[in-house]
């Protein structure tokens, strides 16, 4: 048994590409190409990287930092966003336990749906999908498997009898005369060039993408780096309507033709050390593009050196400068309350003290 001229470099292709089509076959007919020539061809070609394709695109949900990577922000072009109001993360997690929450009181015109102390939206009716349950208003119910993504799918709460019970996945929707999300941005109107729904068919039109970047001055003040227990950041649409940001995980770009100027110090610092630098060391691959970095914040062999930094108005200022970050130094801060009576300073280590947050225009 012998294999023809045809089926033979249909084997080759098929063992050295990712398929044989007929275009391959015809071309290396008609350019009379043999093995060792295709071979030296397909070595002279640009290198081309399947981890590339799949960094630019992969986008999982991402609420906190971990050494691959961090979460995006919500003011960035290409952040995501959702019309319901609990996703999969907020389900039941091997490495935490998530509460669910009613409250209603007495004159309350709506209920507040809180997951982990935090507002996620108002409903005028709520209950159990079993009639046989009743859904206890200002009790804590803890969250059960994954919540199917998109309105009015499920969710489950356990039980005190052991079993649990279907909730449907509410909208998230606040009213002029209801409690209001602490932190909400002024969406763009949902168009192509905006914001524009994505994912139709697996969550019912319950997902968007952000095309531009907000200029929404509450950017300013949310953090860089999102973490499981913040506070959600709502999103307003020019006709009423609301949804929530959806943090995205966000994987640095630094490859030899775009380099990363600090290799990821300055994300390392922000996130305490939990995203590790993506420099890399030289390789052949690498070594006609890189460069030698001279930032600030730039990733090195050695770790990050035990200092202590003297918090004076110029270091606080540089700090500033190479993080984005406000540090705050306190001068004249009194310690005494309104019937003089002398307390311990809020600096003092292990003291809980509490702090307002003002923007930084209120500041003088």
């Amino acid at each position: 048994y012998t294999l023809s001229e045809e089926n033979t470099v249909a084997r080759l292709l098929e063992t050295a590409t990712f398929g044989t089509t007929l275009n391959d076959l015809t071309v290396w007919e008609t350019q009379g190409m043999d093995a060792a020539k295709w071979i030296d061809n397909q070595m002279k070609k640009p290198i081309t990287s399947h981890r590339e394709f799949f960094r630019q695109r992969v986008n999982p949900r991402f609420a906190h930092s971990l050494p691959i990577g961090r979460s995006d922000h919500p003011c960035k072009g290409q952040s995501r966003w959702r019309k319901y109001a609990f996703a999969k993360t907020d389900g039941e997690l091997w490495w935490k336990e998530q509460w669910f929450e009613a409250k209603f009181n007495d004159g309350d015109k709506y209920i507040t749906i809180k997951l982990n102390g935090h507002v996620r939206t108002v409903v005028e009716s709520i209950a159990f999908k079993n009639p046989e349950y009743i859904l206890e208003f200002n009790k804590k119910y803890k969250m059960r498997r994954r919540p199917r993504e998109y309105v009015d799918g499920d969710f489950d709460l356990y039980m005190d009898d052991g079993s649990y019970q279907s909730l449907v996945n509410p909208p998230v929707t606040f009213y002029t005369d209801s409690i209001q999300p602490p932190q909400v941005l002024n969406l763009p109107a949902l168009t192509e060039a905006g914001i524009d729904s994505i994912d139709e068919y697996r969550s019912n039109g319950g997902e968007f993408i952000l095309h531009d970047e907000l200029t929404d001055p509450l950017c300013s003040t949310l953090n860089e780096v999102s973490e499981d227990d913040d506070t959600p950041v709502f999103g307003k649409l020019p006709d009423g309507s609301w949804l929530v940001y959806d943090p995205r995980l966000k994987l640095e770009e630094n490859t030899p033709i775009s380099h990363l100027e600090d290799g990821g110090g300055l994300i390392q610092s922000l996130t305490g050390g939990d995203s590790r630098c993506v420099n890399a060391p030289r390789t052949f691959v690498n070594e006609e593009q890189c460069t030698l970095s001279f930032s600030p914040t730039a990733c090195g062999s050695s770790g990050t050196p035990d200092v202590e930094i003297e918090l004076n108005a110029n270091n606080i200022a540089f700090l500033h400068s190479i993080t984005g970050q406000y540090i705050y130094g306190v001068l004249g801060l009194p310690v005494v309350d309104h019937e003089d009576t002398t307390l311990e300073s809020p600096c003092t280590v292990g003291l809980r003290s509490r702090w307002e947050i003002k923007d930084a225009t209120e500041c003088t």
